[in-house]
């Protein structure tokens, strides 16, 4: 039985290569801003509690958009990629290139693929859903319920 291979792409590889230290760089930047802001916000509600409220109810809507909407991506790519495994019938499909040489699978092993993006697809779009509805849900719960330090008696 004779096994195809698609030839690794040097340029392909590079290039995600510096994507993922781009993401890694933001993510890292991002970490460090998310912590002072929070710091920041942690020092004001000892002098202005509502101001504190509505910064964190801030972060959270941040939190909740951004989340829902990487979460989204992901899940679209590997749907789109699902569905051209699935038409095309084969492992790579054609016209993709590899970071790494890579087998070609046809017939059930390519299905096999295709069902588990799919299905990963659909588990990221609802996850991204569902902890953007939770996060936003704690944004509203903090710019409603919180009447800083004195409570009417």
């Amino acid at each position: 039985m004779t096994h195809y291979s698609i030839p690794a792409d040097p340029l392909i590889r590079t290039r995600a290569v510096l994507a993922a230290v781009l993401t890694l760089a933001l993510g890292l930047a991002a970490l460090v801003y998310t912590q002072a802001y929070f710091n920041s916000m942690l020092e004001l509600r000892t002098t202005h509690p509502r101001l504190a409220a509505a910064g964190l109810k801030q972060l959270y809507q941040v939190w909740a958009v951004s989340s829902g909407l990487v979460l989204g991506g992901l899940a679209g790519l590997l749907a789109s990629f699902a569905v051209r495994v699935l038409r095309s019938g084969r492992v790579p499909p054609p016209g993709m290139r590899v970071v790494w040489t890579t087998r070609l699978r046809t017939d059930s092993s390519a299905s096999l693929i295709a069902g588990t993006s799919l299905a990963l697809a659909v588990g990221l779009l609802l996850g991204g859903l569902l902890l953007g509805h939770q996060l936003w849900s704690l944004a509203l719960e903090y710019g409603v319920s919180y009447a800083g330090p004195f409570q009417p008696a």
